[in-house]
């Protein structure tokens, strides 16, 4: 399998997925919220490690194929938690253009490396390769947090609130 053909598995799956639909309905709207937004790079990134993993021990040139992965899901992350960012300031009066944090560039890196090491047995790589989705929602998360701190900088009263849905410890 070539990147070509991943790429566009991938994109038929985002754009098919009826959970991404309808958030994208909702940002087109106005409707959408940061739990949207949050969802949204869970999903694009769970499909893109899903695929990728299935993929990897075929791939010619995994570590390029899965930068570019990556910064495919990066760009798509940024897209949405902006547009959804941009509609809550407007129902706020707020008019700042919200800010992209930068590509993560190492990170990304060393998560793409560490599927060619050949001293790794396949299964590893296989592990390695779904744990990129881990890699690709900290995008969501560097968004939040560095539109957080610019608008704290202006003057705003910013504050992030995690909520878990799941039985964390204290």
């Amino acid at each position: 399998m070539t990147g070509e053909e991943l790429k566009a598995i991938i994109a038929e799956r985002i754009e098919r997925d009826p959970r991404l639909r309808k958030i994208r309905a909702k940002t087109a709207k106005g409707k959408a919220t940061k739990a949207d937004s949050f969802q949204y790079s869970r999903i694009c990134s769970e499909i893109m490690s899903e695929e990728l993993a299935k993929a990897v021990l075929d791939l010619d040139d995994r570590e390029g194929i899965c930068a570019a992965l990556l910064r495919g899901n990066y760009e798509e992350i940024m897209q949405t938690a902006d547009a959804i960012q941009r509609s809550i300031d407007e129902k706020q009066g707020i008019h700042m253009q919200p800010r992209r944090p930068a590509f993560p560039a190492e990170r990304v890196q060393q998560i793409a490396h560490s599927l060619v090491d050949p001293t790794v047995p396949d299964e590893k790589i296989v592990r390695r390769a779904r744990s990129t989705a881990t890699v690709s929602m900290s995008f969501h998360d560097d968004f939040v947090q560095e539109n957080a701190a610019f608008r704290a900088k202006a003057g705003l009263k910013c504050y992030i609130t995690r909520v878990t849905d799941g039985k964390c410890c204290a």
